[in-house]
């Protein structure tokens, strides 16, 4: 009686999950696995599933793909470390909404954190919301521009009572990139973004960059752009913000070649 039960559940389970069609059957040559994970991929994205959604059960998902158990195990296991699913015990397997710091955690990853590896990360940054942000000015609305100057006053009321202003920065940059109206190039940003903000803050908490009154300084010309809805200055105005903290790590750079280390003192 029980197994006729579960039998039942699993039916009326299965009748609400979307149908994998022959567009998601496995073709081609390959690891088996490899290509049950693709198959996979395109189910959810063909499908539309949304965060939090449940996947089929892995004998289901055998079945249709007509691919072994040991495979389909494999392919959501690598579904798992990317980060598209999660497997929640008891329960099944859900779709997971895209995470950035997971992904940022992972650039770092075998590379040395010293001043070479900020530079690259301000390179990478400072070069993606240059592309970024001719966008944002042809895109941004009155409300928009009216968030992005609440965040500066923001950044102004931090820096007088705390002495630095990173974290209402952070915030100020996100709200900018995401007002591209681009979902691939904001992905990348955000990415490089919350990596660049959590080393500044856990290489050095005294670091003079994070009480720099020229923060706030740097930011005037780039909403000056924005308000003028102007993509040619909004260029200027984002290479402008970041000059100071260029010529700040490329004396870091310096100071690594010359022998010493990030907080200033000499190498052993």
């Amino acid at each position: 009686m029980a197994s006729a039960d579960k039998t039942a559940a699993e039916e009326r389970q299965r009748a609400r999950l979307p149908e994998i069609d022959p567009l998601f059957t496995i073709e081609g040559d390959g690891q088996r696995s490899n290509q049950v994970t693709e198959a996979l991929k395109r189910y959810i994205l063909m499908n539309r599933l949304q965060p939090g959604a449940r996947l089929p059960p892995e004998r289901h998902l055998a079945s249709t793909l007509l691919a072994g158990r040991n495979a389909v195990r494999e392919a959501l296991h690598s579904l798992v470390v990317l980060g598209i699913v999660e497997k929640r015990h008891g329960s099944g397997i859900y779709v997971r909404d895209f995470d950035a710091d997971r992904l940022g955690e992972q650039l770092s990853y075998g590379l040395r954190e010293d001043a070479e590896y900020w530079a690259h990360l301000l390179e990478a940054r400072a070069a993606i919301e240059v592309a970024l942000i001719p966008l944002v000015a042809q895109r941004t609305g009155d409300d928009q521009l009216a968030q992005l100057q609440t965040l500066f006053e923001a950044m102004g009321r931090q820096f007088e009572t705390e002495g630095l202003c990173s974290d209402t920065d952070f915030d100020f940059h996100l709200a900018l990139i995401g007002m591209a109206a681009n979902p691939v190039l904001e992905r990348m940003a955000r990415t490089i973004t919350q990596e660049y903000f959590r080393y500044l803050a856990q290489r050095n908490p005294a670091d003079p960059l994070m009480f720099d009154p020229n923060t706030l300084r740097n930011h005037r010309p780039l909403l000056a752009a924005l308000a003028a809805r102007d993509p040619e200055a909004s260029i200027e105005g984002m290479r402008y913000h970041y000059g100071d903290t260029n010529r700040y790590v490329e004396s870091l750079l310096r100071d690594a070649e010359a022998g010493t280390t990030l907080d200033g003192a000499a190498d052993a």
